[in-house]
């Protein structure tokens, strides 16, 4: 009988009258748990599995008309986060007053509040509720502005057409081209092109747009007085237009009115006939540099003070800019970049243009921002109310007060410091309160006998009536051919309320009335109110 013997050893198994060779075999560690093995270029993906979802804002409000966006966002347990909006599904408790469009997104569609919600359909996880609310857009309105102009026989104002709404105070459509113009006589003043009015007599009227998508219509004033001779100063003979084209090329101060500073001529001057109320000119862009505040102006020769003078101008392409001919200037022009502040609050209001042309003068500075003082990016409020040293200092310096600026009356002088101090504290009670920037500019106006005080004030923060306003830039004219002559305010529903002290003192052509012929002597007179004035005052000294 055989005998089967076994034997066990680490790595060998013996069977009976035969050994197997067998490779070693390696028990398994039970301690250890088997890891597979990752290749390195297989990188391990962890999927992302959303426990919530959150929606923002948690609450909006629009118009009707208006659209909402709101935006969907998934978190996971370790609060990591995707954008899930456009996977979403969007809801809304009550669709009468808002519309899904896509995503997040809903149009208003008529006054009242909901709730908007989302749901991620593949995880079933519902978001929080959010607030929308609708509001009334309110009634549409057809306006036009400027409310009133006045300008002179031959000459040309451009009134806009804007429709607004009764919630809604800033134009927020321009349809000047889609309404029908019209006015009431074609004596005084005729249209050439929507909106755009050329007078053809002197008088006062009214002129109308029409819409009609819906049916509306509005009104403005316009004022047309008999055309004036250019001012001849005994001081300023008249000056023969050169042949050639006047320098443009160091200049002495003052022979820029103004921004004279850092200023570059980009372009040789060209003369012109009557290039129109637009037009346009190229210059060289690569002379520009790198000064963010430089912009190009399109500035003409005045002849009758030998000045280059700034139009309001507009950079429409790289080396093209357009210049708004509001003078019917003719003669020489040309293109300079001038450093000036840029007014980031003015587009699409009516004294843009207005604006624009005496910012290349020199005439307005704006509002710093006050947490960047230096730079030239700056706000002009033109609704902001206008205060008595704002005006009287810009009057000034129309007039010429700045010293290497041509004086304008004999009666006008620039003082010194120790001087000014003297004008004002013989004649003021708070010429303390008078601020720096002011002060030589007030003085000079004072002892001028342009400008009065209060009483014995002067009250230099005071807020500057209408008819105020209106004597200022008066006085300042009253040396001026074609200004003599005191308007008729009777004219007026509301003349009753015109202060005794200024009957007789508003010069004809410098103020005019609304369209539903009142003058509102005493309501608190805006800056871009004042602007316009401004402009009439630049007129009538020839600039």
């Amino acid at each position: 009988m055989a005998v089967m013997a076994v034997c066990f050893f680490p790595g060998n198994l013996l069977a009976p009258s035969m050994a197997v060779d067998l490779k070693p075999f390696q028990l398994p560690d039970i301690n250890k748990p088997e890891i597979p093995e990752i290749k390195p270029d297989a990188p391990l993906e962890v999927k992302f599995i959303p426990t919530n979802i959150k929606v923002t804002p948690d609450s909006q409000s629009i118009k009707v008309g208006q659209t909402a966006s709101y935006k969907c966002m998934a978190y996971d347990a370790n609060n990591s986060s995707r954008d899930v909006t456009d996977i979403c599904s969007w809801h809304i408790k009550d669709p009468d007053i808002a519309a899904n469009r896509t995503g997040g997104e809903y149009l208003g569609v008529s006054a009242g509040e909901t709730i908007v919600y989302a749901i991620l359909d593949e995880y079933k996880l519902d978001s929080n509720d959010c607030a929308l609310i609708v509001t009334d857009a309110g009634t549409p309105l057809l306006v036009i502005e400027p409310s009133t102009a006045t300008i002179l026989v031959e000459e040309t104002q451009q009134y806009r057409a804007y429709l607004r709404n009764t919630l809604d105070n800033y134009p927020n459509q321009d349809v000047t081209d889609e309404c029908t113009w019209t006015i009431g006589s074609d004596s005084i003043a005729i249209v050439e092109t929507p909106g755009l009015f050329k007078g053809t007599g002197a008088g006062n009227i009214s002129v109308s747009a029409h819409y009609y998508k819906p049916d509306l219509t509005a009104e403005a004033r316009l004022t047309v007085n008999k055309a004036l001779e250019k001012p001849q100063l005994e001081e300023t003979p008249p000056v023969t237009e050169p042949y050639t084209a006047p320098a443009t090329e160091n200049l002495p101060e003052g022979k820029i009115l103004d921004r004279q500073p850092g200023y570059i001529t980009l372009a040789k001057p060209q003369k012109l006939g009557n290039p129109g109320v637009e037009f346009f000119m190229d210059f060289n862009q690569n002379l520009m540099g790198t000064n963010p505040d430089r912009h190009p102006k399109i500035i003409y020769w005045n002849k009758t003070y030998s000045k280059w003078v700034a139009l309001a101008s507009y950079l429409v392409a790289s080396g093209k800019v357009k210049g708004i001919n509001d003078g019917n200037y003719e003669g020489w022009f040309v293109v300079m970049g001038c450093i000036q502040p840029t007014f980031i609050d003015i587009g699409g209001h009516w004294a843009d243009k207005i604006t624009n042309r005496v910012n290349g003068l020199g005439l307005l500075e704006g509002y710093p921002d006050p947490t960047n003082p230096s730079s030239l990016t700056r706000t002009a409020d033109l609704e902001r109310i206008i205060i008595r040293s704002e005006l009287t200092t810009t009057v000034a310096k129309i007039l010429g007060l700045a010293p290497g600026d041509t004086h304008l009356y004999p009666t006008i002088t620039y003082m010194t410091d120790w001087e000014n101090d003297q004008v004002l504290q013989s004649k003021y009670t708070d010429a303390a309160q008078i601020p720096e920037w002011a002060r030589p500019y007030i003085a000079g106006m004072t002892k001028a006998g342009l400008v009065s005080g209060k009483g014995n004030r002067f009250a230099p923060n005071d807020q500057l009536t209408r008819i105020e306003a209106a004597v200022i830039i008066s006085n300042a004219l009253r040396d001026v051919p074609g200004f003599g002559t005191p308007a008729d305010l009777t004219v007026y529903t509301d003349s009753a309320q015109i202060p005794e002290w200024a009957i007789g003192k508003v010069a004809q052509g410098t103020i005019g009335g609304y369209p539903d012929g009142t003058l509102r002597p005493n309501q608190p007179i805006k800056r871009g109110e004042a602007l316009t004035l401004l402009l009439t005052l630049l007129r009538g000294l020839g600039w």
